[in-house]
């Protein structure tokens, strides 16, 4: 008869030990016994799954097998104990039990010895058998789970009134004195300052593994390999445990739910809040880019630049005449274009002279938000307190109501707090175009000209129009506009057979005021190029 063993243990600690060992050896000498056949080439383990929770993934799959037809019987299933096969409640341990036995496969356990089969199932002695064991298992795991539950709260009630942290939550830049190791403190605010610069994930990654950087998480996780990974490096550029904050969280790690608002200043802060949340606008900004990115920036307009009637610009190569003048790119639109260099370098200069008070931050939300979630906590403070002398519906339908209203206030704060610290200093563009006109590298400035710009404009729109019906007389007239609502007119270029003729840069005005020309105050001019 074939014979399979199933092998299962729900610490991953116990990999250390010998509970692998023992129940494969255990299973081999019961074969050997009874004359089984044991087939290695099926392997039941759920090696730190836990049974409590019902987390056995490769043993339900094998009973889902077992119901399909595809396990051959008779055959024999062999397991140390029955807690092996689960420890969840009465009621569903044993309808796993009944379920293989019903299907013609055995059960056997090697301690004690005891063979169940089919027939087991219309035997009250092997039932009560079963019964009564898989009872005390799962009192026993009840019990561990209580009091672990009962360590945890008291940790955290320890940790609200004296501000002492859980041992042994740290992230891996926090040592176990809980004291920043300030080398890879240092890798994180790399990260940090390259997202802020326009870095994607995919870039910063590259920069790390080229540069061969030290992975912060060796050391650490026992998993972690040399070099990076995208995922990692994501999960760090939104881990608020960066500046400090931690949310304690209660449940399975499957179904966790935070307990209680965040807690600042919980761990040593390796950035400021308000770098984290000016990695959070520059990521933001990013998503709604169109293409891919390489190393370099062939177009820091991207995903921001269309023609009048809504359509995005394509990139071309230019023609062998325009590389003649130096042309390499072409910015193009239903059979119109413009020359990369020129529209940016005539964008740029406008750019620079802009009325940058244009740039100042609306009406900050966050007083108001932060209002409402402190009354949120109240409110749900009080109805909690009323709970526990007495568990009505209504109480606990408003509570999961309160809840999720509180959660979307918790985003909301959160997506203020990115908009707060993408308001730019309105001198940083002017600056850095500036450094861009003496840099011999200019990528890295491109890249963070790119980034500033999608953190202030929503769109730009280019129209460009024949000057009489002259298709070699062109004016290109681009309108920018703010996330904030506000737009302008803001760059007119005049060429002619593909030279620039002349150019004017106009003052910003707020969306819904008409402009007249005669209103708009040039800020610069060039009769030629």
């Amino acid at each position: 008869m074939k014979a399979y063993s199933y092998v299962r243990f729900s610490s991953p600690e116990q990999r250390k030990g010998f509970s692998f060992d023992r129940q494969s050896e255990g299973s081999i000498r019961l074969c050997q016994r009874h004359g089984w056949s044991l087939d290695d080439s099926v392997r039941l383990h759920d090696l730190g799954r836990s049974a409590f929770h019902g987390h056995q993934i490769v043993l339900k799959a094998f009973v889902k097998a077992i119901e399909a037809g595809e396990v051959e019987t008779p055959s024999v299933l062999i397991i140390e104990k029955l807690d092996r096969l689960s420890r969840e409640e009465i009621d569903d341990a044993y309808n796993l039990w009944r379920t293989i036995l019903r299907h013609g496969v055995m059960i056997a356990t090697v301690q004690p010895e005891r063979i169940y089969d089919k027939s087991s199932l219309n035997k009250i002695t092997d039932i009560m058998e079963a019964l009564l064991h898989f009872m005390v298992a799962h009192e026993e795991s009840q019990k561990k789970s209580d009091r672990a539950i009962d360590n945890w709260q008291r940790k955290r009630k320890n940790q609200e009134t004296t501000g002492k942290p859980i041992a042994g939550k740290r992230p891996a830049w926090i040592d176990k004195n809980f004291e920043v190791i300030e080398d890879k403190a240092e890798t994180i605010r790399l990260i940090f300052k390259m997202s802020i610069d326009g870095h994607g994930a995919k870039s910063i990654l590259r920069h790390l593994n080229t540069n061969k950087i030290p992975n912060i998480a060796i050391g650490y996780c026992k998993r972690s390999k040399v070099s990076w990974n995208q995922r990692y490096v994501e999960s760090l550029l939104t881990d608020k445990k960066t500046f400090g904050e931690n949310q304690i969280f209660k449940g399975s790690i499957r179904n966790r739910i935070p307990q209680g608002p965040p807690v600042p200043n919980y761990f040593p802060a390796v950035i400021t809040e308000k770098t984290f949340f000016s990695a959070q606008a520059a990521r933001g900004s990013r998503l709604k880019q169109r293409g891919p990115n390489g190393k370099g920036i062939a177009n820091i307009f991207q995903g921001l630049l269309v023609d009048g009637d809504g359509n995005s610009f394509t990139l071309q190569n230019a023609s062998d005449s325009d590389r003649k003048n130096g042309i390499v790119r072409r910015l193009a639109t239903n059979g119109k274009s413009v020359p990369v260099c020129l529209f940016e370098t005539y964008f740029l200069k406008a750019l620079r002279e802009m009325d940058t008070a244009m740039l100042e931050p609306t009406e900050n939300p966050l007083p108001s938000l932060e209002a409402k979630l402190l009354d949120l906590d109240g409110r749900i403070d009080d109805i909690t307190e009323t709970l526990k002398t007495r568990r009505f519906a209504s109480g606990l339908a408003l509570m999961a109501e309160l809840d999720e209203q509180r959660d979307a206030v918790r985003v909301a704060i959160d997506a203020a707090k990115s908009a707060t610290s993408s308001a730019i200093d309105p001198q940083t563009i002017v600056r850095t175009v500036d450094l861009l006109d003496k840099a011999k590298d200019k990528e890295p400035l491109r890249r963070k000209i790119k980034s500033l710009m999608r953190q202030i404009v929503s769109k730009i729109t280019l129209r460009i129009e024949d000057v009489g019906g002259n298709r070699l007389h062109k004016k290109w007239h681009v309108a920018i506009n703010f996330h904030q609502g506000k737009k302008t007119t803001f760059l007119t270029v005049e060429t002619y057979k593909g030279e620039v003729k002349g150019h004017r840069a106009l003052q910003f005005a707020s969306e819904g005021k008409d402009h007249h020309p005669g209103s708009r105050k040039p800020l610069s001019r060039k009769a030629a190029v």
